[in-house]
């Protein structure tokens, strides 16, 4: 025996979907769900969150400083101007342990508009390590730092 679901309401009117990738699509909103149901309500999500691609993200306050992702050029980041008054406000007299800690690094990456440095004091994994988010359209900084094996934000 099996129990069937209590029915959805009925939706009479019809939804247009579309976006700049997509043909519009005509919805009729019913009691069942059917697969192309779910691949027309996916869309719209896609469509409603294209906006946010549209923005360059490499662009902004500290638009100067994208030349530096991928180099090993710590000191240009940190030596900006924008930067290191950012910097002092969040990490305030950490400045000098974050440097310590990101003494062997990797080359400047770039994830989801933020300058990333992350990187270990010297010999020092696990304990001594650090990271700092620099966002390109703001100039905002965020940084950790993990001091004798203890994570501070």
């Amino acid at each position: 025996m099996s129990i069937a679901p209590a029915p959805l309401p009925r939706f009479s009117p019809k939804v247009r979907a579309g976006c700049a990738f997509s043909v519009p699509v005509e919805l009729h909103l019913s009691s069942r769900l059917t697969l192309s149901g779910v691949v027309v309500a996916i869309l719209i999500v896609l469509c409603a969150a294209t906006s946010a691609q549209d923005i360059d993200w490499k662009k902004g306050k500290l638009g100067h400083l994208i030349r530096l992702i991928g180099t090993y050029d710590n000191d240009a980041l940190l030596g900006d101007p924008q930067v290191k008054q950012a910097l002092a406000q969040v990490v305030g007299k950490d400045v000098r342990l974050l440097k310590e800690n990101l003494a062997v690094r990797g080359p400047i990456d770039f994830i989801d508009g933020d300058l990333v440095l992350t990187g270990l004091a010297p010999h020092m994994g696990g304990v001594e390590e650090a990271t700092l988010w620099v966002k390109v359209y703001d100039g905002s900084v965020r940084a950790v730092i993990m001091h004798e094996g203890k994570v501070t934000i």
